[in-house]
């Protein structure tokens, strides 16, 4: 399977990329063109213009408008909980 084919089949999370970034927007371009994705995605961004929400919106891509390190805080001890917990013997 070549990397553009596995890319089109996959979940996305995007941490801190802005679609003001013409590089992150050509390369999306070229993976999916204008289709929308097939599997669930997320962006996660502290600030969102109206243009950039239209783009991801336009993919199908939920935006969490949050700083990039309380969700990653958030996200990991949220890992914390669903592990389960270590024997340290």
């Amino acid at each position: 399977m070549t990397l553009a084919a596995k890319l089109r089949k996959s979940h996305f999370l995007f941490l801190g990329y802005s679609l003001r970034d013409w590089n992150l927007r050509v390369i999306l371009h070229r993976i999916w063109g204008e289709q929308k994705l097939t599997y669930k995605s997320w962006a996660v961004l502290e600030k969102l213009e109206l243009m950039e929400k239209d783009l991801w919106r336009s993919r199908e891509v939920d935006v969490f408008r949050v700083p990039l390190d309380t969700y990653v805080a958030m996200l990991d001890e949220r890992l914390k909980e669903l592990l389960p917990p270590r024997n340290h013997a």
